[in-house]
């Protein structure tokens, strides 16, 4: 059996349909006649200083760990009348010092955000909006109902229900659940951990792919995959027609193996040959066409820019070279309109990457996702982390916890 090829990286520890969600997707962004307005319907002013939504969390982070921590607002997600945020960090294990609250602004007059309710999470990293429910992997929990079913481990998944946030914690062998998805009418999770305590103390660690028929009141686990060099995970999952693509790793003493695997027909296949054999992701984005875009870099070029494809359910990729010379650090699809916006530094060299950015955010649509158009340019000193339409404005989150707001005049 051939592998894919071994990636040096400097990995952290990354410990980084359901019908009572939220009426409607809309972002805010529409006429009450017409329906969404679209994001090229309007004219962007630059960005400016909008607001600051985690100080409380930072003045913490700064007293325990004078800066070491991720501050940053990690996503920024619209659903109906809120933009949520992820922030947290599971590496120093913050949830432990402060709360990691569900929070969203409400309107873009009011830049203080709403604390919805506690997470049970170290960080809340990556929503995903499915069949329009918005969802978050419990990433790292700091959960105490780990006490009360302990030996085994349990992980947690959430969803913002009519009347507030809904825990399940469900995922048998979920230390850390990394990404939820929905594939033919169930929902999927991956992640790593072990079933038990004595597996997982013992170094048995596992990567997981986990099915659930009933909206995540239940969870079984499709596949497991054991490695006792080091660490494995499965992270990112990919919804495409007829397919569900998984991309994770193996890592040994900071050298990461690529472990791909393709999810049909009730049973996971790994990838060891093929173009997705050899690509590393970053970051994943289902297109409502039903193709996906797949941020990362491939293993098998020789300087190993960051680049970004897409992939259909085949496995067919095709890299977007008009993004060339770039590195994505975010997209987000607005599928009421059909349109895609990237958020992307001047250059495609992870190791050259560095302060000052040249920042773009860029326009295509779901049809042509190479097709770009650049609505907004600024330089910056702080690194861009996440970008969102939202209530007729664009919302930019950074590294140093700030929001950003380029107001659109239709």
């Amino acid at each position: 059996m051939r592998h894919a090829p071994s990636l040096v990286l400097a990995l952290a520890a990354l410990g980084c349909g359901s019908g009572d969600g939220m009426p409607g997707t809309t972002d805010g962004g529409t006429d009450a006649n017409a329906g969404p307005v679209a994001i090229a319907d309007h004219e962007f002013g630059a960005f400016q200083a909008w607001a600051t939504p985690i100080e409380d969390y930072r003045a913490v982070g700064e007293k325990l760990f004078s800066g070491a921590y991720a501050q940053g607002i990690h996503d920024l997600a619209p659903l109906s009348d809120r933009l949520y945020l992820g922030y947290g960090d599971g590496n120093v294990n913050m949830g432990e010092h402060i709360a990691i609250d569900f929070r969203a602004f409400t309107s873009p007059d009011d830049p203080g955000p709403v604390s919805e309710e506690a997470s049970f999470e170290e960080q809340l990293d990556r929503y995903r909006l499915l069949d329009e429910v918005l969802w978050q992997a419990g990433v790292d929990s700091n959960d105490a109902d780990e006490l009360r079913v302990r030996p085994l481990i349990a992980g947690n998944v959430y969803h913002r229900a009519a009347d507030g946030w809904r825990k399940h914690r469900t995922v048998l062998g979920g230390e850390h659940v990394h990404d939820i998805a929905r594939f033919e009418g169930d929902l999927f999770a991956v992640g790593s951990g072990a079933d038990n305590r004595t597996e997982f103390e013992s170094g048995q660690i596992f990567r997981y792919v986990w099915q659930s028929h009933d909206d995540g009141d239940t969870f079984t686990t499709v596949r497991r995959v054991m490695f006792t060099g080091g660490d494995t995970r499965w992270v990112h999952l990919l919804v495409t027609t007829g397919a569900l693509f998984v991309f994770g790793y193996e890592s040994n003493a900071g050298v990461a193996t690529i472990r791909n695997a393709r999810y049909a027909s009730g049973e996971v296949t790994d990838l060891d040959a093929g173009p997705l054999s050899t690509l590393f992701a970053t970051a994943t984005d289902p297109l409502p066409d039903g193709s996906g875009l797949l941020r990362g870099i491939d293993a098998a070029t020789v300087d190993r820019p960051n680049q970004i494809w897409r992939v259909h359910s085949e496995g067919d990729v095709a890299v977007l070279g008009e993004l060339a010379g770039r590195s994505v650090v975010d997209v987000s699809v607005r599928e009421e309109t059909g349109e895609i916006l990237y958020l992307a530094l001047d250059g495609d060299d992870s190791a050259a990457l560095g302060p000052p950015y040249g920042v773009a955010v860029l326009f295509a649509t779901v049809a042509e996702p190479g097709s770009i158009e650049e609505i907004a340019r600024f330089d910056t000193e702080v690194t861009p982390r996440s970008i969102a339409f939202w209530q007729g404005s664009l919302f930019l989150g950074t590294d140093d916890a700030q929001v950003l707001r380029a107001v659109g005049q239709p």
